[in-house]
């Protein structure tokens, strides 16, 4: 994981960290001639943020775009592709996330920690939550996950309380 985010603790909507941006940009920047098929660097930064510093999910995406564009007939990957790309793989995390997962999921969200129980275990091995490290060890929802009307809900209500 490439930590993408300035930690806050307390604060749910984080930041982001330009230095862990640019370097998921570098991922795809070495394999490929961005100018050549972006219309502009920010839109590989917008893959980069969704992906959460996830290196797979950020190829996962990278291709998905390309093959929007490719199908469209578009000259380079625009803002559509972008946003086709990572809705796919909101849907994919929302197939297989359990609806009393949700809950959990804010509360990583409010806390940065997820929960040793198997649920927690659960959301870790399937990349719904990250991990990061660093000066500290901490979790994060995935922003895909973030996306989600249920992961809203959940964290409008967790929020009230």
């Amino acid at each position: 994981m490439i930590n993408i985010y300035e930690f806050e603790r307390h604060k749910c909507d984080l930041n982001y960290n330009q230095m862990g941006l640019d370097a998921m940009a570098s991922v795809i920047e070495k394999r490929v001639d961005i100018d050549a098929i972006f219309e502009s660097r920010n839109q590989l930064l917008e893959l980069a943020k969704a992906s959460g510093g996830h290196v797979r999910q950020l190829m996962q995406m990278m291709r998905s775009a390309c093959q929007t564009a490719s199908a469209k007939k578009h000259a380079k990957i625009i803002s559509e592709d972008i946003e086709y790309a990572v809705k796919q793989q909101q849907f994919s995390f929302e197939r297989f996330i359990p609806e009393e997962h949700y809950p959990h999921l804010a509360q990583v969200c409010l806390t940065k920690n997820v929960s040793k129980d198997e649920i927690g275990q659960l959301m870790l091995f399937n990349t719904s939550v990250l991990e990061y490290n660093g000066d500290k060890r901490w979790n994060y929802p995935n922003p895909v996950v973030k996306r989600n009307e249920f992961f809203q809900e959940a964290l409008q209500s967790a929020q009230k309380q």
